[in-house]
């Protein structure tokens, strides 16, 4: 029963692309797996950019037979 706060990162790392990532413009969020697609998706909405995802196949857990990268990341 210890008193906590959730500290939510998302702006300073906003701040921190748009101030020292030049022509992050023409940049693509990617996320790694599926779980990361909302943290992806509200970032790359917050910035203006593409984002893509990356699908992984398992045939057993912890190892991946397939990885396959969904949206456009070419010449970025």
């Amino acid at each position: 029963d210890i008193p906590v706060d959730n500290l939510f990162a998302e702006p300073l790392f906003i701040e921190h692309i748009r101030k020292t990532i030049l022509n992050y413009e023409n940049a693509v969020v990617v996320s790694p797996d599926a779980g990361g697609v909302k943290r992806c998706t509200s970032l790359a909405d917050k910035l203006q950019l593409d984002f893509a995802i990356i699908h992984k196949e398992r045939n057993k857990m912890n190892e991946i037979s397939k990885m396959v990268l969904v949206g456009s990341v070419q010449d970025r």
